[in-house]
């Protein structure tokens, strides 16, 4: 499977989550939205991208804020 790319602006940063899981395991994920106007007709799209790991989450939070263009690759 091949990597995917998205360009966009950080709209919104939702608040982080965390919990143990049932081995006992400390978790955090933390979820945030990006727009740009790629869609049909230069419409607005919208996404919602979801980090887990301490690690992950400290690093995003360190180097992106809301209005910040961001180019993030998923698979």
């Amino acid at each position: 499977m091949s990597e995917l790319k998205l360009v966009g602006k950080i709209k919104t940063i939702l608040d982080k989550q965390s919990g143990t899981s049932k081995a006992g395991k400390e978790w955090v994920k933390q979820s945030f939205v990006i727009s740009n106007n790629d869609g049909y007709e230069g419409r607005e799209q919208i996404f919602c991208f979801e980090l887990f790991g301490e690690e992950k989450v400290s690093k995003f939070n360190e180097y992106n804020s809301v209005g910040k263009e961001v180019e993030v690759s998923f698979n």
